[in-house]
């Protein structure tokens, strides 16, 4: 196993297997967003999860997350990931809203 965290793509959001149905039209309008800032979770080549943020205006922005089966059966993987993704996103972002409410998040971890 070697987990990998790299930029979002869209073809992540499309490619991702999940336990649940997610239309083409859902993946679509999640991507379909013009500030969008993403991480994509491997191993190896496989999309394991994919998360990120659409950040509306100055302080606003509204998170997701698509998680497969196969990281959830990783479990005791997750927490860690939830605070890489944050960390990330805090180290990229230059919405001081954003970061104050991710802090929050990650004591919360």
């Amino acid at each position: 196993m070697m987990l990998n965290v790299r930029q979002f793509q869209e073809s992540d959001v499309h490619n991702i297997e999940l336990g649940y149905e997610f239309t083409p039209e859902s993946r679509v309008g999640l991507c379909n967003h013009d500030n969008i800032v993403g991480y994509t979770l491997v191993d190896g080549e496989e999309i394991l999860a994919v998360g990120g943020a659409h950040v509306m205006w100055f302080g606003v922005g509204e998170l997701w997350v698509l998680v497969s089966p196969e990281a959830k059966r990783r479990l005791r993987h997750l927490r860690v990931i939830q605070k890489v993704w944050l960390i990330l996103y805090l180290k990229n972002t230059n919405c001081a809203g954003c970061r104050q409410a991710f802090m929050s998040k990650i004591i919360q971890l």
